[in-house]
């Protein structure tokens, strides 16, 4: 009896240090994970709940990263301005049509197909609502 009592303190012990502590200060989708593999690993196996963790380790940073806004920075031509030199008519040229390019600088990381996506709906936004030169 009293082994059996041990042994149910030492596992309440090993949930509360490597479980509920954990589960207190990361994220939720995290947690989730945490469960999801721990479920996997009693019904499958080792092996399936090491592939299920690396696939839903995959599908959280996939997530955020494409909740990450990819733009840091949006300007025009006319406020943004690289080091060049130009000639007097080129910079004429910026100040009278700079309002019709789009300067985005882009936020360090990485740039992928879920950011990319919000990065195309940005720039056909832009030509969608300013008019070409030629029509001004």
């Amino acid at each position: 009896f009293v082994f059996a009592g041990l042994l149910f303190w030492v596992g309440l012990k090993f949930l509360r240090t490597y479980f509920v502590q954990p589960a207190r200060m990361l994220p939720r989708a995290e947690t989730a994970n945490i469960v999801c593999v721990a479920a996997v690993m009693k019904l499958g196996g080792f092996f399936i709940g090491v592939l299920a963790g690396l696939v839903l380790a995959l599908v959280n940073i996939v997530g955020e990263l494409a909740a990450m806004n990819c733009v840091q920075y949006s300007s025009t031509a006319r406020e943004t301005r690289s080091n060049a030199v130009r000639s007097v008519r080129a910079e004429q040229l910026l100040l009278q049509h700079g309002d019709s390019v789009l300067v985005l600088r882009l936020a360090p990381g990485f740039v992928f197909f879920a950011t990319s996506a919000q990065l195309l709906h940005l720039v056909e936004e832009r030509i969608h609502s300013v008019p070409p030169p030629w029509q001004s």
